[in-house]
C-alpha cells in the first residue's frame, strides 16, 4: 500500500478531474444555480439545506430538474427564498411542479414537507444555530453541529415523511447532513464556502453504500454504513489531509456513479476504474477481467478511419497497425522512430466510440506498459471515432480524462481533437 503522501498525491490529481464532472450528477449544480440568482447568503444555506434534505431515495437526476424548476421559477418571477412561505406563491409553484412532472418526490409528492421547510427556515437562522453548537476545541465539533441543527428543526415542527429530518440519536451515517456541510463550508469549487466559521478540518466525508464499497475494496478496511463507519472513513482521509478530509468526497463517489464499482465484483470495470492504482481488490480484480471487443458494424468505414490517422497522426510518428497486445491494437505509433522509440501512442479506431472500447484501449496501454517497460519512457493512448455513444458521452470523456487518454472525432474529413 502507498505511503499517505503518495496516495495524497494521486487523489488530488482524481480531484480535480472529479470535481469538474461532479456537477452534473449533484443537486449541488442546482444550489450554484440558485447562488448565481441569490442576494442572500442566508437564503443559499437554506435553499442548500433544503436540496440536501431531499437528496434519498429518488434518481439524481429526476431531482435535479425538480429543483432546477424551483429556481427557474424564483427568477422568473423575481422572488427569493422566504417568498415561497406566502401561500399564494408556493401554491403556484407546486401547481406548475405537479402539471409539468406529475409529483415532487417520492416521499413528499405534493411538496408538503418541502412548504413546512420553507416556513421553519424562514423563521429559524442555521448559520446561528451552527455557530452556537460548534466549538472548534471539543472533540468531532461538526457533529454538535450535525444534531443541533437537527434537534432545532425537529423541536419546531413535525413533517409528515418519516426520516426526512433525521433523529439526531440514530446513528445512521447521515449522509444528507454532512453533504450539506460540505457544500456550505469547503470554500474550493465546486462547494460553496458561504460558512466561514467553520473549519473544512473538521467536515465529514459523506458515506453511502457506494462510497462505503469503493472504500472498503480500495483499503481492505472492513465498515457499516453507520455514524461510527462515518468517523473511521474520514479518519483515514484525515491521516491523508487533516486540513481537509471531506475533499475526497468527490473521488470516493465517482465509480459508483459512474456504474463501474457494481455491488458485484465480477461485474464491476476495475480495469477503467479512476481508483485501480491504489485500489488492493481492483488491482487484483483486473486479472480476471475477460475483454469483450466488439465487432465492427461497418470494418469498411473502420478500416478508412484507421488508415487515414495512421498517415495522419498528430505526432508525425511512424505507425503500425494490427500490433498484438493481448489483442490487435489498430494502430501503435513509436516516437521518434519504431528502431527507437522513447514514447509509445496505443490508438484504437471506433466508428461508435462506447465505454466498452475505451476498456479495450486500456487493456491494450497495461500490455504495452509490460512489453517496452524496460524501453520506453510513456506510453499512452488515444481513442479515434466517428461519433460517441450519447448515452455513454459523459462516461467516457470522464474516464479518458482520468487515464490521460485523447479523443479524436473524424469529421469533415478532418481529425479534431475534442478532449
Amino acid at each position: 500500500m502507498l505511503n499517505a503522501t503518495a496516495i495524497r498525491e494521486y487523489l488530488d490529481k482524481r480531484y480535480n478531474i472529479s470535481a469538474k464532472y461532479y456537477l452534473n450528477s449533484s443537486l449541488l449544480s442546482c444550489v450554484r444555480r440558485f447562488n448565481d440568482i441569490s442576494r442572500d447568503e442566508k437564503d443559499t444555506a437554506n435553499f442548500a439545506f433544503i436540496s440536501a434534505m431531499y437528496d434519498y431515495q429518488m434518481k439524481v437526476s429526476h431531482l435535479i430538474s425538480r429543483f432546477n424548476f424551483i429556481v427557474d421559477f424564483l427568477e422568473r418571477n423575481n422572488l427569493e427564498l422566504p417568498d415561497l412561505a406566502d401561500s399564494s406563491h408556493f401554491e403556484k409553484l407546486r401547481d406548475l411542479m405537479l402539471k409539468n412532472y406529475g409529483y415532487f418526490h417520492r416521499f413528499d409528492p405534493r411538496m408538503r414537507d418541502f412548504r413546512k421547510l420553507v416556513d421553519v427556515l424562514t423563521k429559524l437562522d442555521l448559520e446561528n444555530i451552527a455557530k452556537d453548537y460548534y466549538d472548534p476545541n471539543q472533540s468531532e465539533p461538526v457533529e454538535k453541529v450535525i444534531d443541533g441543527i437537527l434537534n432545532e428543526i425537529r423541536r419546531f415542527a413535525e413533517f409528515s415523511s418519516r426520516g426526512f429530518i433525521p433523529n439526531p440519536k440514530n446513528k445512521s451515517s447521515k449522509k444528507r447532513l454532512t453533504l450539506f456541510l460540505r457544500w456550505v463550508v469547503r470554500p474550493e469549487y465546486p462547494d460553496l464556502g458561504v460558512w466561514k466559521f467553520i473549519s473544512p478540518a473538521h467536515l465529514y466525508v459523506s458515506m453511502d453504500l457506494g462510497v462505503l464499497r469503493v472504500f472498503q475494496r480500495m483499503t481492505g478496511i472492513a465498515l457499516r454504513n453507520n455514524w461510527d463507519g462515518v468517523i473511521r472513513v474520514t479518519d483515514y482521509f484525515r491521516s491523508v489531509n487533516p486540513q481537509d478530509p471531506a475533499k475526497y468526497d468527490y473521488v470516493l463517489s465517482r465509480p459508483a456513479i459512474l456504474d463501474i464499482c457494481k455491488k458485484s465484483l465480477e461485474y464491476s470495470g476495475c480495469d477503467a476504474c479512476l481508483l485501480n492504482e491504489i485500489c488492493l481488490t481492483g488491482r487484483e480484480n483486473i486479472r480476471n477481467i475477460r475483454l469483450v471487443v466488439e465487432e465492427e458494424v461497418d470494418k469498411t468505414r473502420h478500416d478508412y478511419i484507421r488508415d487515414l490517422f495512421k498517415s495522419r497522426n498528430p505526432w508525425k510518428a511512424s505507425c503500425v497497425r494490427e500490433e498484438y497486445l493481448n489483442g490487435r491494437a489498430d494502430i501503435v505509433c513509436y516516437l521518434p522512430d519504431m528502431k527507437s522509440p522513447e514514447r509509445i501512442v496505443v490508438v484504437e479506431v471506433k466508428v461508435v466510440l462506447t465505454f466498452n472500447g475505451v476498456k479495450q484501449l486500456l487493456n491494450y496501454i497495461r500490455t504495452a506498459i509490460e512489453k517496452w517497460k524496460e524501453t520506453v519512457k510513456e506510453c499512452r493512448g488515444a481513442m479515434v471515432c466517428e461519433c460517441i455513444s450519447k448515452d455513454q458521452e459523459q462516461k467516457i470523456l470522464e474516464i479518458s480524462e482520468y487515464h490521460s487518454i485523447e479523443i479524436y472525432k473524424f469529421e469533415s474529413n478532418k481529425f479534431v481533437r475534442i478532449a
